[in-house]
């Protein structure tokens, strides 16, 4: 992950919904798994145009991020078992959710009773 050119994967997702919007999708989400999870997030502090963020077990580095600019819904899965510290532990998906929360996001945390990381596949 730590190779991904993060600003341009944001952009390509903004063109993606933009162009899904341009020709007619009245609301366009973003799903991601684990960097896509974190991606989903990301992106959700950068381009105002997508309706609704789910991601599944993964968050961004929040530092390089603005939740605050996050207008639209967050549904966010994590494994409470999941072992991936800082990025996707039970631990850190709560203080994400706390993050989110006290910058005005309507985000909630389903977390997955006796589910580890990638419980999806």
């Amino acid at each position: 992950m730590g190779g991904l050119d993060w600003d341009g994967a944001v952009k390509d997702i903004k063109g993606s919904v933009l162009y899904l919007k341009s020709i007619g999708c009245k609301k366009v989400g973003v799903l991601g798994f684990c960097m896509g999870g974190a991606l989903t997030i990301a992106a959700m502090c950068y381009v105002p145009e997508i309706d609704a963020g789910t991601p599944f077990y993964g968050i961004p580095d929040l530092s390089k991020a603005t939740p605050s600019n996050i207008k639209n819904p967050i549904v966010a899965y994590f494994g409470e078992n999941d072992e991936a510290k800082g990025f996707s532990d039970a631990e850190s998906a709560r203080k994400l959710e706390k993050t989110l929360k006290d910058a005005g996001v309507n985000f909630t945390l389903k977390m997955m009773p006796g589910c580890g990381h990638a419980f999806m596949n």
